[in-house]
This record gives structure tokens, sequence and C-alpha cells, in this order.
């Protein structure tokens, strides 16, 4: 079950719980995602991670830059909503210094963005969902190794701020693939299979709305040709803390020449897979789950 709705602390009870020093060793991981209008042409996921103690830190020179403005990336671009009166060059200013007070923080993160017009091209038996999972589990994959093989192990708890009910957004991929599939039992045990639901507000999920954000643009980009990156992009490209991945048309081509001849070539492997997970049915769509699993855990 979801638990209730985060409400965002203020400047003063997180200078308070600074001041003790609170210390939680469960990973807290902020997840969001981006698309273009449509949701035909590429999808993003990310995630930005960091103990609660790093996120008390953090979130105190946020909301002073923010003026406890809650940041909507959209929104800043393209001067709406509470950026509507905020001139173009201090819209882009805002965005750039949060990204580089994300840059300097302790945090760290994964983000993915997918071609999802070349996926459905090459695999037109998929489901719609099949691209979003695709490109939403390699960052949960990357969390559950940062937890595994932290010493000791610790849990992972992930926030939303979307209804588990709307296909296609994070909330859903969480709730409905990877929270009941069999085949990611192991990942079950170290990342809550409860998601949190945090308010859209929290700093947490306005710092993976700024990181998502830029990762689709930067894939739109590069879908449309253009030359050059955003400043923002590049910050966090270099920092060295926050991988992303891009799934692009070249990438699929290879990808589906390589599903051409997978299951002839592992046929020993697929069986063992459905046996393992009881999936008695052999079918297109579950050789693409096979192939999603056996490309994302080695």
């Amino acid at each position: 079950m979801l638990s209730s709705a985060f409400v965002a602390p203020t400047v003063e009870e997180l200078r308070n719980a600074r001041k003790k020093r609170i210390l939680i060793k469960m990973l807290a991981i902020y997840g969001d995602d981006s698309t273009d209008g449509n949701k035909v042409r590429v999808y993003a996921f990310a995630g930005v991670a960091g103990t609660q103690e790093e996120w008390d830190y953090f979130s105190i020179d946020w909301l002073t830059r923010t003026e406890g403005i809650p940041f909507h990336a959209t929104d800043c671009e393209a001067g709406k909503g509470a950026y509507e009166k905020m001139p173009y060059e201090e819209r882009m200013k805002l965005s750039r210094d949060l990204t580089r007070m994300l840059v300097g923080s302790k945090l760290f993160g994964c983000g993915t963005a997918i071609d999802l017009k070349a996926f459905r091209h090459h695999f037109k038996q998929t489901s719609k969902d099949d691209g979003y999972f695709y490109c939403f589990l390699p960052v949960v994959v990357h969390f559950f190794y940062q937890t595994r093989f932290s010493v000791p192990p610790r849990k992972a708890q992930f926030s939303f701020d979307q209804n588990p009910n709307t296909r296609g957004n994070a909330a859903y991929l969480y709730d409905k693939y990877l929270s009941k599939r069999k085949e990611y039992a192991d990942m079950q045990s170290l990342i809550d299979k409860d998601m949190a639901f945090a308010d859209s507000d929290s700093v947490g999920i306005q710092v993976a709305d700024l990181f998502v954000y830029e990762v689709m643009r930067e894939m739109m980009a590069n879908l449309e040709g253009k030359v050059g990156r955003r400043p923002q992009f590049e910050l966090l490209d270099q920092c060295g803390r926050f991988e992303i991945k891009r799934f692009h048309a070249v990438y699929w081509h290879e990808y589906s020449k390589k599903h051409k001849d997978v299951l002839a070539s592992t046929n020993a492997k697929y069986d063992e897979w459905r046996m393992k997970h009881n999936i008695k049915t052999d079918n297109h769509q579950n050789q693409i789950r096979y192939l999603i699993y056996a490309e994302n855990i080695k």
C-alpha cells in the first residue's frame, strides 16, 4: 500500500534535524519521469538518492535558493505557473544554479531515456508498457547494486509523486511490474515493495524532476539533430555521480538483430528462466520480458 502523502519540512525543521545529526540507514531515492507531450517519441526516467542526513543538508540550500517556491522544470523552461512573470534569463539562471547545487552535493543519481518510436518500430508486438519498463528498470537496478554492495547492505525506499494507477508513469511501472514479477525477487528483498508517495512539492521530487527533465531534453535534442548541449546537462554528465544512459535508434537496430537469434542460441537458459519463475506461456511478450531481464540482471 502507498504511504501517506509527504509533507515538505520547513527550513527550521531541517536545521534541527541537522543539529541532532539524525542518520537513517535506508537509502532515500526520489524518482520521476518525463516525456514529450503525447509519449510517442521520448520517455525518460531518473532517480536521485542519498541518506536522510544528506537530503536534510541539501534541502536547506535548495529551499533557500528557490525561496520556498516548488521547482518544476517544465514550467520554469516555459515561463508558466510560478514563473509566468519571471524573465527568461532569471529562469535559466535558477535552473543552472540548482543544477550546480545538485552536482556539488553528496547526492547521486541515474537516468535513462528511450527512443519510443524506434523501440516500437522494431518490436511491434510488445505492449506499450514494455518500452517504458525497459527504460525504468536500469535505474532501479543501478540503485539495487548501490544498496546490495554497501557495507552493511541497506534497503532502499523509492518515492514517486504520481498515481500508480496511471499507465506508463514511474509509480505504475514500479507497482505493476517490478514489485510483482517473480524474477526480481532478489531486488524486492532490498528495495521496499511498498513505494512511498511523496508530494510533488517535496525537495526530493523537485530534484528528480530537474534531473529527468535534462535527460529527456538532451535525448530530444539528439533526435532532432541539434548541435551542442545544455549547460545543465553538461554539468550532470561530467559530474561522475550521475549515470546517464540513452537507448536510441541505433541501439534498437542492434538490439532487434540480437533478439532474432537470442532464443535460438540460449534456448536452454530461456526455458530454465521460464520454469524457475513459473512462466508457462512462450510468446513474444514473454520473450521480450526475458530479454529485458537478461540485459539488466547479469
